[in-house]
């Protein structure tokens, strides 16, 4: 879809990662889905060589178009997103569904019920992919890896977390923020590349150079005792 945005809007998109839009005949800031609860988690933003555009890559809670439609440019996705990213949404909608309507003796449901088996299950699953993967078993790994993929949606559906959630997480990770853009001829500084454990690892270093005295001041010391 194309919209507008203006500096509040694409502030608000930044710290709530999700699809904000401003609208100019009302100057209005609005969250997309605010009505039909169909929001759209944002994973990844991409500036045009003359950062006035920007291109906003998002994971969709349902249709994205007023017509109903997945997209305002057609139903059409790439093909790996059409074969891949769907299971994941359909298996997170199932577990959504099993906490008001399960079938008479739902194992979904009785996972959602019983926090103690429910935390067991991620943990025997995780354990059973470890065991299949120092096998080099490649058909385990695959069937323990769909166990544990399902366990896992089932404990966040249970804290209320969504699966565009990680993905969003997963996307920010070691990757530069965006930057907002400045006025007309302002330079924009560069977004920092390093990741966050870089980070940290440059913080221990300084800490430890600013414990440390000179070398000229230690051999003084050395000369006067």
């Amino acid at each position: 879809m194309l919209g507008h945005s203006s500096e509040s809007s694409f502030r608000a998109l930044l710290r709530r990662r999700e699809l904000v839009l401003f609208g100019p005949p009302t100057g209005e800031v609005w969250r997309e889905g605010g009505s039909s609860g169909h929001g759209a988690t944002v994973v990844a933003t991409v500036w045009d060589c003359d950062s006035d555009t920007l291109l906003v890559k998002v994971v969709p809670h349902g249709p994205i178009c007023r017509t109903g439609s997945r997209s305002c440019f057609g139903d059409s996705v790439p093909l790996e997103v059409e074969q891949n990213a769907p299971v994941l949404h359909r298996l997170e909608a199932m577990v959504e569904s099993r906490r008001t309507d399960a079938p008479k003796g739902s194992y979904t449901r009785e996972l959602l019920e019983n926090e103690s088996r429910r935390l067991k299950k991620v943990g025997e699953e995780a354990s059973e992919l470890i065991v299949a993967a120092a096998k080099h078993d490649r058909k385990g790994i695959t069937w323990e890896g769909a166990d544990l993929l399902y366990h896992l949606t089932v404990l966040l559906g249970a804290a209320d977390v969504r699966l565009s959630d990680l993905f969003g997480e997963l996307a920010g990770r070691g990757s530069p923020r965006p930057v907002l853009p400045g006025p007309p001829g302002a330079r924009r500084s560069r977004p920092s590349t390093q990741t966050r454990s870089q980070a940290r690892a440059r913080a221990r270093t300084r800490g430890r150079t600013r414990e440390r005295a000179p070398p000229t001041a230690r051999r003084r010391s050395a000369r006067k005792g």
